[in-house]
């Protein structure tokens, strides 16, 4: 276990903050609820800078959740940027479609839109929506494959002299007999789940691509559709092709991901990480709002107890602060 990042993390986050006027966000963990709940809430009761630089590090989630937390800092911020510095995968990418830019680190790794579907009898176990998908169409490829090398064969070791109906008929039976078995263990309702699943992620996309203005005109088709599976790794120079802002980390960037250690790569299964590393800004800063209005100040923060999982809980300073539990959000 690293030591409590936010303890490491000051000094390198406000030197970003305040060099790109941005507030620095970590998020390490499944994007399943209420994550997306304590974003809301410590964005709202925050004095937040111009832009915002979300660290996401996670293995993926929930389509809905991920669209929540993409439209608050959409709606918190004048600018929204995406750090990837590890493992950033499925409900990540729905995030980051959101992002008006995106930063990726050489251990940075974005995914494709995935729909990850609870196991029956499993509480904490999911299949991939692709892997279900995947399956009958592979199935379906096999069972034409297998009916057209029946149908060849019978009428060529016939030599012609089993007619095209008879070698038709054959085929199909064989065929049948062969994946008829195989069709009887899908279940029509994982199929649909499935496909459900991911025309929801696919609506959610279009809506934040939209916004975040950063994707290419074939950016969610391919994410939804091109790669084979769940953990298909799309790195930066995939990513150049997918999106149209996609920097290196900057020396300072670079800094705070190394200070981060494997929490900056490697996504937690549970109890998320979840806070604001710079402190934050003076209220003499914020001369062109009105603080009364969006920073009440007899306001907290969430805490993990409250919500569910750790989360960052501002400070008098404006720092925030890590509690580690051992209930958090699965």
């Amino acid at each position: 276990m690293n030591p409590d990042p936010t303890q490491l993390t000051w000094e390198s986050a406000n030197t970003i903050a305040n060099d790109k006027d941005a507030d620095i966000l970590f998020l390490n963990g499944p994007i399943e609820d209420p994550v997306d709940r304590i974003v809301i809430d410590i964005c709202k009761t925050r004095r937040r800078r111009g832009r915002v630089i979300l660290i996401l590090v996670t293995s993926g989630g929930d389509a809905h959740v991920a669209y929540r937390i993409s439209r608050c800092l959409q709606s918190s911020y004048e600018s929204f940027t995406v750090f990837v510095t590890g493992q950033c995968k499925s409900a990540g990418t729905i995030i980051s479609l959101g992002a008006n830019s995106i930063i990726m680190s050489d251990h940075g790794e974005l995914g494709p839109i995935d729909a990850q579907i609870k196991k029956e009898d499993e509480l904490f176990q999911t299949r991939s929506g692709l892997t279900v998908l995947d399956a009958l169409s592979t199935l379906r490829q096999e069972a034409y494959e297998a009916y057209e090398y029946f149908f060849l064969q019978t009428k060529i070791r016939s030599q012609g002299d089993i007619t095209t109906r008879t070698a038709n008929q054959t085929a199909a039976t064989l065929t049948g007999e062969l994946f008829g078995r195989v069709y009887e263990h899908i279940d029509p309702m994982h199929v649909g789940e499935a496909g459900r699943f991911l025309k929801i992620a696919h609506q959610y996309g279009q809506i934040l691509q939209y916004v975040g203005g950063n994707c290419k005109d074939d950016t969610l088709v391919t994410l939804t559709n091109k790669y084979p599976s769940h953990g298909f790794i799309i790195d930066r120079l995939q990513a150049e092709h997918l999106f149209n802002i996609v920097e290196d980390p900057s020396p300072e960037e670079t800094q705070l991901a190394l200070e981060l250690g494997q929490d900056a790569i490697y996504p937690r299964a549970k109890n998320p990480l979840l806070a604001f590393l710079n402190k934050e800004v003076e209220l003499h800063l914020e001369e062109n709002h009105d603080p009364t209005a969006q920073y009440p100040p007899e306001a907290s923060g969430p805490t993990a107890n409250d919500r569910g999982g750790e989360t960052g809980n501002p400070d008098p300073n404006g720092q925030s602060a890590l509690k580690d539990q051992t209930e958090g959000v699965n």
